[in-house]
């Protein structure tokens, strides 16, 4: 078994796919005018815009590990994003920082090669 597609709720696909695309340094795929679409890995990330209004946004995190924080953390800066906490470290020695996308969802951002995976 393996997970191949997390699908996220936004407020709006345009907004998600320019913020998704400055983070990912990706263009992404239109795949429906509600919907678009970003290769991570093995696992296809959805933008898919709520009909009527604004999403209940993802309160728990979806996390990313990568190579470069520092990086990571500066596109996120960069797509627009006022919220990015620091860079932590976790008693597990786990490096990693938190956002929010456009909609409000939770992301982290972990330091490949220290996640916690207990």
């Amino acid at each position: 078994m393996r997970l191949f597609r997390v699908t996220l709720p936004v407020a709006s696909v345009e907004s998600a796919a320019r913020f998704y695309g400055t983070v990912l340094a990706q263009a992404g795929t239109r795949v429906a005018p509600d919907r678009h679409s970003f290769e991570v890995g093995q696992v296809r990330l959805d933008c898919r815009q709520v009909a009527g209004g604004m999403p209940i946004p993802l309160s728990e995190p979806v996390c990313f590990a990568v190579h470069d924080l520092k990086e990571f953390r500066q596109r996120v800066l960069a797509a627009g994003s006022d919220t990015p906490s620091d860079i932590i470290v976790e008693p597990s020695g786990e490096r990693s920082f938190h956002c929010t996308d456009p909609s409000g969802n939770a992301l982290c951002f972990v330091e490949a090669g220290t996640e916690r995976t207990n």
